[in-house]
């Protein structure tokens, strides 16, 4: 692990303001996605938790390290700890802001490698995703797919919040979080009660289940959609 200082390394005010300025891209470019694939006839359930990779960043060729981490109440959470890099793949691992991105309630984080390639890769910071308990390599966990989101789910990101502090290469200043849909309601709740999330870049969130389920009713949406009396109604 190289700690030496890197001259066209950017300054940290730099890369804060970069942070926020890559999260909304990205954001972006999520929503023209998600756009493009809309309308499938077939009733698709609010939550989709897939366990095989269909991509990984070995498969892409982009340094990273294969974490772990636990929650609070024991479960194990399996992520990708991606250093900031050049385009060949060159790591850099000197203390820079860290960005979290959860997977967004469908496949797991193997889908998420489009993004960090086209929007991150390059940029100079560091990136940690990680799989909700239930999806990928996490711990296996029982999930009524009809719920529009669980509550573990911020213990999971929690956990990762906290993981990601501990890594050398933090900064100690900036952590970010890029996430959506069932993701984007949990992030908000994190930044709403935390006080060491510095950005918080969303798309597809909701004000309340009830509104997000009415939603896809009004719109003949195929999702089967039942709120969770276990998370807060607001």
């Amino acid at each position: 692990m190289s700690t030496k200082s890197n001259s066209a390394y950017p300054s940290s005010t730099h890369r804060a303001g970069a942070v926020r300025r890559r999260l909304l891209a990205a954001v972006a470019a999520a929503s023209a996605a998600a756009a493009a694939v809309a309308g499938t006839p077939s009733v698709a359930p609010a939550l989709k938790p897939v366990a095989p990779y269909a991509s990984t960043p070995e498969q892409a060729k982009i340094t990273y390290d294969d974490v772990t981490f636990g929650a609070v109440d024991g479960t194990t959470l399996h992520g990708w700890f991606l250093p900031f890099q050049d385009q060949e793949g060159k790591a850099f691992r000197e203390p820079a802001p860290i960005v979290i991105m959860p997977t967004d309630g469908n496949d797991n984080m193997g889908s998420l490698l489009w993004h960090y390639y086209n929007f991150f890769r390059g940029a100079p910071w560091h990136v940690l995703m990680f799989d909700w308990r239930g999806f990928g390599s996490s711990a296996r966990w029982n999930i009524d797919t009809t719920l529009v989101i669980i509550p573990e789910f911020q213990t999971d990101l929690a956990a990762a919040i906290d993981y990601a502090k501990e890594r050398p290469e933090f900064d100690g200043q900036h952590l970010g979080i890029l996430a959506c849909e069932a993701a984007a309601a949990v992030a908000l709740a994190a930044a709403a009660t935390r006080d060491d999330v510095d950005a918080v870049a969303v798309r597809g969130a909701y004000t309340t289940q009830a509104e997000f389920c009415a939603r896809c009713r009004a719109q003949k949406l195929p999702v089967a959609c039942t709120a969770n009396p276990g998370w807060p109604a607001e």
